[in-house]
Parts: structure tokens; C-alpha cells; sequence
């Protein structure tokens, strides 16, 4: 048996004393440190896989209200359904079957939680798009339905998190997501792009600056590679993308002396470390670009029609996409309708908290297991007499 991480054997040992029987509050709290537990766990043993029954997977085909087929992968507890969640996945081209992804929805499935796990193509391809709204939109309708219609919740990581928020202000999917958990999220695109490529953010009106994980900017270029209109340019991107992200230090130089303007916009914006230069390097890119950082972009929205409730989770260490950007979230949301846990120790969405950081991820959890069992009404109940 692997040894259990020391910060999370402390946080167990202090959630077991108070976690007494016949109180749900606290017994919440103890089942969270043991999902926190297996979380950290990924495929080894853990309390929580010993004592809760394994999930059953099955592949399921539908369509929705777009009329796309559609495949995922639905997970059903070993005992009681309570609640049901759509979980997204992110950027890796195994998609609904990446191994982190399959625990994660076995972890949440044994507690409960009836998961479905959508195949979001573009994603396998590192390809965000508006077209990845219809998929949650999909994927909630499809799955209300197996629920007299009682709403669901989406559970979305980094910049797929914007997508869930926006399928959610969707006319056909408010009725049916009725909350959001959302992980290392963004707000405002432009902002989150011009951290990502110099490392600048805002926080309190204030400029700051913290050292941006380098893959990220080549990880963006990825996303974007099928709006760029020349076919030539989308191969050498793709090569310079590819070799900066197995060698930073890579020289990609004379290959990129090869792109056309609208080749270059993408990589000059890509490679530019000024802040005060990215308005003006997002203005030049190809419009395809443009558009679909505008389509993407929460900070064009009016969040004020925002009826599923969301739980934000970030890490003050995140490298990625800045903390702000989930508190600028939260802010934009109407009153009472949002809440964020910022926690250390959650680099992204790699786990490995200290005691404090553990104590707030074990919050956290709670929280999402008090949306389980006392879920938001949904927009269609909210407005009954």
C-alpha cells in the first residue's frame, strides 16, 4: 500500500475527530478528505476506493438538441445516485479515456455523483472553440433527462471553464445546468492571453508580474491553429509550436522568417514579453483569430443573465491562467450567485497542497459535496410561485 501524503494524513486525522456519526455536516467534511485523499492517490489504493463500491462505465451514444451525434462515457455509482455531473475534459488527445479524467470521474462517481464524460473532439486536437459549447449543452440536456429534469452540474478545468460557462447562458441549456464547478478558469481572454505571453496580470488596479509556465504560450498557438488561414503557415506553426514545447530554448527562428504576415501577427503576439503591445497585436491577427478570441471571451458577456450558480476553485500559484481571473469571474456574477476558493498548492490543476492549502482544497470539496446533496433550484423551479 502506497503511504498517504503526511498533509493529507493530518487533514484525515483532524476531519475523523469532528466527522461525528448521524451528523451530515460532518460527515460531509470527512468524505471530502477521503475524495481528497484519492484525488492525490490518482490509480493507487485508498481508503475511499476500499470502502465505496466501484462505479460501472458504459459508452453512450446521443444527440441533442443540435441533433450532433454524440459519444461519452457515463460512470454510475456502485449504490445511490445523488446528483448527476457532466465532467469536461481538457486538452489531451486521449480525451474522455485520459487515465487522470477516468480516476477523477471514478473518484466522484463513488460518491455519488452519476458522471457522463463527453468526447469533446476539438479538445483531443488542442482545439478550444465555440463549438465546444454545444458539447456541455448536449451533454446537460441529454443527461437532465435521465433526471425529471431536475438541472445537473458541470465540472470544467482551465479554459474549458469559460466554455461551461457560456453553454450554461445558452436559451437551451439554463434550464438544464443548474451549477458549475470550475477550476483554474479565466474571465478575460485578452488579460489571461497578455499573462500568458509576458507574464503581466492586475490585481487590486495594480500591474504585477509573475513568471508564466513557458509551454503556455505554445499550448495557446495549438488552439488556434485552424483559424489561421494559409495552409503553409498552419504546418510551420504547428513545427515551431511542437519543437519550443520539447525545447524551450529551441531555435525557431528561420522558420518563422518563413510565414506570411498573417502567420507572423500569430507569431509576434505569441512572442511578444511587453504588455502595453498586446492590443495592438491582437488587432493585427487574422480575423478568424480575432473571432474566436471574441466568441471566447467572458468579459464580452452579460453575465447578469447568469441563472447556474458557480463554484470557482484557483490556485494562487497558478502559472497558467492568474487567480484574478476567477475573482474577476465570481465579480461579474450577479449577487449571492457565485463563490471562489483560492487555495496554494493547486499549480494549475496539479495537486500537492501544504496543510493550509489541503485545509482550503478540503473546503472546497465539501462545498461540492453540499451541492450534491442540497443542489440550487434550477432556473425552470427558481421561477415557480
Amino acid at each position: 500500500m502506497n503511504a498517504l501524503h503526511p498533509t493529507l494524513f493530518l487533514v484525515l486525522a483532524l476531519t475523523a475527530v469532528i466527522a461525528l456519526p448521524g451528523c451530515g455536516a460532518m460527515q460531509r467534511h470527512y468524505e471530502a478528505g477521503l475524495i481528497l485523499a484519492d484525488i492525490r492517490a490518482g490509480e493507487a489504493d485508498s481508503r475511499w476506493k476500499r470502502t465505496r463500491p466501484a462505479p460501472e462505465r458504459e459508452t453512450v451514444e446521443y444527440t441533442g438538441p443540435t441533433g450532433v451525434p454524440r459519444v461519452a462515457d457515463l460512470y454510475t455509482p456502485g449504490d445511490e445516485v445523488r446528483s448527476n455531473l457532466v465532467l469536461v475534459h481538457g486538452f489531451t488527445e486521449a480525451g474522455r479515456r485520459d487515465p487522470r479524467l477516468v480516476q477523477f470521474a471514478k473518484t466522484l462517481s463513488r460518491a455519488g455523483f452519476r458522471v457522463l464524460a463527453p468526447e469533446v473532439e476539438t479538445l483531443t486536437r488542442m482545439d478550444v472553440s465555440p463549438e465546444n459549447i454545444r458539447d456541455v449543452v448536449d451533454a446537460a440536456h441529454w443527461l437532465d433527462a435521465r433526471d425529471d429534469g431536475e438541472g445537473v452540474g458541470v465540472a470544467a478545468m482551465s479554459f474549458s471553464v469559460a466554455t461551461a460557462v457560456l453553454a450554461a447562458l445558452e436559451e437551451d441549456g439554463r434550464p438544464h445546468i443548474g451549477w458549475i464547478v470550475g477550476v483554474g478558469g479565466y474571465y478575460d481572454l485578452v488579460e489571461t492571453l497578455t499573462y500568458v505571453t509576458t507574464g503581466y496580470f492586475t490585481e487590486d488596479g495594480e500591474r504585477r508580474y509573475q513568471i508564466p509556465r513557458v509551454e503556455g504560450r505554445w499550448v495557446v498557438l495549438l488552439t488556434q491553429l485552424d483559424r489561421v488561414p494559409d495552409a503553409d503557415d498552419r504546418r510551420l506553426l504547428d513545427r515551431i509550436a511542437r519543437e519550443r514545447l520539447a525545447d524551450p530554448e529551441a531555435e525557431t527562428g528561420p522558420l518563422a522568417e518563413r510565414l506570411s504576415p498573417p502567420g507572423r501577427a500569430v507569431y509576434a503576439l505569441l512572442t511578444n514579453r511587453d504588455p502595453d503591445r498586446v492590443p495592438d497585436l491582437l488587432a493585427a491577427l487574422p480575423d478568424g483569430v480575432r473571432d474566436e478570441i471574441k466568441a471566447l471571451n467572458l468579459a464580452n458577456r452579460d453575465l447578469s443573465r447568469l441563472q447556474a450558480y458557480l463554484l470557482l476553485v484557483h490556485g494562487r500559484d497558478d502559472d497558467v491562467i492568474p487567480w484574478t481571473q476567477s475573482q474577476a469571474l465570481k465579480q461579474a456574477a450577479p449577487r449571492g450567485q457565485a463563490e471562489l476558493r483560492l487555495v496554494t498548492g493547486l499549480t494549475h490543476v496539479d495537486v500537492d497542497p501544504g496543510v493550509v492549502g489541503a485545509w482550503r482544497l478540503l473546503r472546497a470539496v465539501n462545498r461540492l459535496l453540499l451541492l450534491r446533496d442540497d443542489p440550487p433550484p434550477t432556473p425552470s423551479s427558481a421561477n415557480e410561485p
